[in-house]
């Protein structure tokens, strides 16, 4: 009954229970072992009595040490005590271009103590996803830094009928959480806007185009805005997906700006803020510029719906994963040039708005915090899978590096061979995560992460 797994695993009982298991044993070792006398004496009536009374006392012992274990509930590891640092990690010296993977390994866990301290002075929306429950801890933990928490909970699908759709993730909703992003913990009177994000997923251009035609946004408008109210939002993100804003029959993509200004400003007449999800449309200068009507989103686009839209999310990453990279997507890259981002950011700002800091903060640029992992196969292609903080610790931890500091694109990368294949990793660092919100303080525009649980924990001392 008392053997465990792990020393960290075992369950406890009372000492009192102990106490009692260890004279019960006693008893009965006493009425069974200590000699031929002894043992005759314990055949006499009452020495039978009082040796049932105590095999009896010794199940009922047994009994609920078993319960005190059951109530337990599974075996888990004891969670982890956060590790706290008085200073941060610019006082701690550790924003370089040349880190060592050993200081990564022993410094990333370690954040300031001073979570209340929002050093990054603009906009800053953080998505957290269901699937990542340390974005949820680390939502609470620094909500302080945070002006929107968009916890991405809600997705839009078509139905069978085209012109009918499907609101999936209201079973996401957590309401304590909400709360305890909110207001735990903060005596600053600072705490973020709550804006789940909702999402078209699995439409084809053919569908959308289909939906929009027949007005179908009607009611979808009037459903998104009931949920808001039900749970108490704050406002909302809205992420039309892959499609975006550009569909090929006028109408339809008419109707689609239609739907957005109407869930706009029904939005800001309860006191809510609308933000919409918009692609990177900077294309390397090799290639030549795009029209609108070939561009997901174009500052005419930015002109049309900023009346009605709080801030503009812009995409910024998976660089080389979307065909921006002239060197084909999917072969080693970097994720987020620096450039590249910022770029994307303000290029959808009209001339007539550039000198007007009231619409330029409107722009957020994405910043990931993930990275990822390219292996080279024999034929030549690469395998890409993603890299989360705790899979880049077990990397540095396994292979010892050496990380280089591309300066063109201010990115972390390194190699290593394992089974016979080359492996190359962009994730980000500290200097990646600082590069970019300098450039978009100096910018006058905000930021977007994608998303809390995946980077490293020391990397929120900079926001």
């Amino acid at each position: 009954l008392f053997i465990a797994e792990r020393e960290s695993d075992r369950v406890a009982p009372s000492d009192d229970v102990f106490i009692e298991f260890l004279v019960c044993t006693a008893k009965l070792q006493q009425i069974k072992f200590s000699g031929s006398s002894t043992y005759q004496r314990a055949t006499t009536p009452a020495a039978m009595g009082q040796k049932f009374k105590a095999l009896f006392f010794l199940c009922i012992v047994l009994l609920s040490l078993a319960v005190d274990v059951a109530s337990a509930g599974p075996r888990s590891k004891r969670p982890k005590r956060p590790k706290t640092s008085k200073k941060d990690v610019v006082q701690r010296g550790l924003i370089d271009t040349t880190p060592g993977a050993s200081s990564i390994i022993h410094e990333h866990d370690k954040y300031c103590g001073k979570i209340d301290k929002k050093n990054f002075p603009n906009t800053m929306l953080a998505f957290v996803t269901p699937w990542n429950s340390h974005g949820y801890e680390v939502a609470k933990l620094f909500n302080r830094k945070l002006t929107y928490v968009s916890p991405t909970w809600y997705r839009i699908q078509p139905a069978a009928d085209p012109r009918q759709y499907t609101l999936l993730g209201a079973h996401d909703v957590d309401q304590p959480w909400i709360e305890a992003v909110r207001t735990g913990n903060n005596n600053t009177g600072r705490y973020p806007r709550i804006v789940p994000r909702f999402m078209f997923e699995g439409w084809s251009t053919e569908t959308m185009t289909t939906f929009f035609s027949d007005n179908g946004s009607v009611g979808l408008a009037r459903t998104i805005l009931a949920e808001c109210r039900q749970h108490g939002y704050d406002g909302l993100v809205m992420d039309l997906g892959a499609v975006g804003v550009r569909l090929p029959y006028k109408y339809a993509e008419l109707s689609m700006f239609a739907f957005l200004k109407s869930v706009g400003g029904q939005l800001h007449q309860a006191s809510s803020d609308f933000i919409l999800v918009a692609p990177a449309t900077i294309k390397p200068a090799s290639m030549p510029p795009l029209s609108r009507e070939r561009m997901p989103f174009h500052m005419e686009d930015f002109r049309e719906l900023q009346p009605f839209v709080d801030r503009f999310s812009i995409m910024t990453y998976d660089y080389s994963q979307s065909g921006f990279d002239s060197s084909g997507a999917g072969r080693p890259g970097p994720n987020a040039p620096l450039l590249w981002s910022v770029e994307s950011s303000v290029s959808l700002i009209p001339e007539e708005f550039k000198d007007d800091p009231r619409i330029v903060q409107k722009l957020l640029m994405g910043i990931p915090l993930y990275g990822y992992q390219y292996t080279e196969e024999l034929d030549g292609t690469y395998r890409v899978n993603a890299v989360l903080g705790s899979s880049f610790v077990g990397l540095l931890k396994e292979h010892n590096p050496v990380l280089s500091w591309d300066e063109s694109v201010h990115e972390h990368q390194f190699g290593f061979v394992a089974d016979q294949r080359q492996h190359t990793v962009y994730y980000p660092s500290l200097k990646f995560l600082d590069s970019r919100l300098k450039a978009a303080k100096e910018a006058g525009i905000g930021v977007a992460i994608w998303e809390l649980g995946q980077g490293l924990d020391y990397f929120y001392d900079l926001i």
